[in-house]
C-alpha cells in the first residue's frame, strides 16, 4: 500500500556524482543512474562505489547519440560499448537502459529486447537542465498536475550539475515528509509490474 517513487539520474558520473552519493548515503536512498560510457570511462571509481552502496546502474549509451538518427548496426554499436564499458568495470551487464533524449524506435526497442534491458523513461521531468536552479527544480517536481510527483512515478535528474545534487536533499526530505517511499527502478518494476520484460517500455508504474 506504500506511495512509491524511484529518483533517477542521467548522464554522469561527473564531478559532483560523489557529492550526490554522500547526501543519498546520509538520507538512506537508493537511487538509479543512467550512465553514459564514455563518462563511466573516466569516473569508473565513482561507478563502482555507486553500485556497492546500493544503487542501480543503467545504459545511456556510450556517447549521448540520438539512437533514431542511427541504424541498427549504429545503434547496436552505440550501446555494445557502453555495456561493455559499465560491465567491466560492475562484474554485471545493465538490465536498464534510457535512451538519450528520450529518443526511441522499433530499432531501439528490437535492440533492448534482444538484449533483455528495459527502456526506462519518466513521468517527472525536472527539467534541472534548463533552469539550473534549485528551487524552479522542486517547483517543477511539486507541481500538482499530471507531470508532478505521484504514487509510481520516475523522477528525470541529471548528476552533473551541481543545482540538482542541491535541490536532491530538500527533495528527499519533502517526498518523505509527503509519505512517498523512495525505490529504485527495479523495485518498482517489480512490485508495479512483475518485474518488467526486455524491451519494454516504462515511464510511470501506477498502483
Amino acid at each position: 500500500d506504500a506511495k512509491l517513487v524511484a529518483l533517477t539520474f542521467d548522464d554522469g558520473p561527473g564531478a559532483t556524482t560523489s557529492r550526490l552519493l554522500d547526501i543519498l548515503k546520509e538520507k538512506d536512498v537508493k537511487a538509479t543512474f543512467f550512465m553514459v560510457g564514455k563518462n563511466a570511462e573516466r569516473y569508473p571509481a565513482v561507478v563502482k562505489r555507486g553500485a556497492e552502496e546500493g544503487h542501480v546502474i543503467g545504459t545511456h549509451s556510450y556517447s549521448h547519440q540520438r539512437l533514431t538518427a542511427l541504424t541498427p548496426e549504429g545503434i547496436a554499436e552505440e550501446m555494445d560499448k557502453s555495456v561493455a564499458v559499465l560491465s567491466n568495470i560492475l562484474g554485471v551487464a545493465p538490465t536498464l537502459m534510457r535512451p538519450p533524449g528520450g529518443h526511441y524506435n522499433d530499432d531501439v526497442i528490437a535492440y533492448t529486447k534482444e538484449h533483455h534491458q528495459r527502456i526506462i523513461m519518466w513521468s517527472v521531468d525536472t527539467r534541472d537542465w534548463e533552469s539550473k536552479n534549485k528551487e524552479k527544480i522542486l517547483e517543477t517536481t511539486f507541481q500538482e498536475t499530471a507531470y508532478g510527483v505521484r504514487d509510481g512515478a520516475i523522477i528525470l535528474m541529471h548528476d552533473v550539475y551541481a543545482t540538482t545534487v542541491d535541490a536532491v536533499d530538500e527533495m528527499i526530505d519533502r517526498l518523505k515528509a509527503d509519505g512517498y517511499t523512495l525505490v529504485t527502478v527495479p523495485e518498482l518494476l517489480q512490485l508495479r509490474a512483475d518485474g518488467g520484460e526486455g524491451g519494454g517500455v516504462y515511464r510511470y508504474l501506477k498502483p
